[in-house]
């Protein structure tokens, strides 16, 4: 498990063998609600995802077409039916985000942040969070109004792409239940039934031995990491991503009832 910490902490260095040189703060992310650029090493993974052998495999991933946002929920998900096996097998690592002040509106309101994504334990799982996407012109037109000019989409090109997972874990005592509260300001919902694309977060509970519950929450954020092409274009574009003063992260918001 170290080796493979350690290797996705060094992808930077294998992309740069394909992609031309830039400087750290030319990086671009697609951000709400906010006027500058972060580095993608405040992002939690530093620089990248790619190696040579997953540009390889991905000349064989299914390339959708993103006519509008809604569209991101085919492949979100697929990949989110091989997520919940890794929910189950806990095949993942989870480093959480330092503990931020915890803002109450009453004893049970908790809002938690979580600023860093999960590190996918194999290759199997991490492999199923990478897809290829044509967009519409409404698409390109509304990420293009948030990116550098040196970095927009165009139609008809192919992008590679990535699901970031990012997950926050709650431990409940037998006389506590959860309530799941409205997160604006949370990922990509992987399941809604809105006409849109949803923030917020799903949750899974697991009831433990010793009659304690486990209260999983997960979230997605489209990750661009690429246009295909030979050398590829490299882009390293969010969606979505808020950039709080100072950064903590998305956003989780829920109850905890104690009887």
């Amino acid at each position: 498990m170290c080796s493979k910490i350690i290797r996705y902490f060094n992808i930077i260095f294998t992309i740069m063998l394909f992609v031309s040189c830039q400087d750290a703060n030319d990086d671009v992310l697609l951000l709400d609600n906010a006027t500058d650029n972060q580095s993608i090493t405040d992002h939690g993974l530093d620089n990248g995802l790619v190696f040579p052998t997953e540009i390889d495999s991905l000349k064989q991933t299914e390339v959708y077409e993103i006519n509008t946002l809604d569209d991101l929920m085919i492949p979100m998900q697929k990949a989110d039916s091989v997520f919940k096996i890794a929910l189950e097998n806990g095949n993942f690592v989870y480093k959480p985000s330092p503990r931020s002040n915890i803002s109450r509106a009453s004893s049970s309101k908790h809002i938690e942040y979580e600023r860093y994504p999960l590190v996918m334990g194999d290759d199997s799982l991490h492999q199923a969070m990478f897809f290829k996407s044509k967009f519409s012109s409404t698409v390109v037109n509304l990420i293009n109004a948030r990116v550098d000019k040196n970095h927009r989409l165009s139609t008809g090109t192919t992008y590679c792409c990535y699901w970031y997972v990012y997950y926050h874990r709650v431990k409940l005592e037998k006389n506590q239940k959860f309530g799941k509260v409205a997160s604006p300001k949370c990922a990509l919902q992987p399941e809604t039934r809105s006409s849109y694309i949803d923030r917020g977060y799903q949750k899974t509970e697991k009831t433990q031995n010793d009659g304690t519950k486990l209260v999983e929450l997960y979230s997605y954020e489209l990750y661009i990491l690429y246009k295909e092409k030979n050398p590829p274009t490299r882009l390293d574009i969010y969606y979505p991503f808020v950039l709080d003063s100072p950064s903590q992260g998305y956003e989780f918001i829920y109850n905890i009832l104690t009887l």
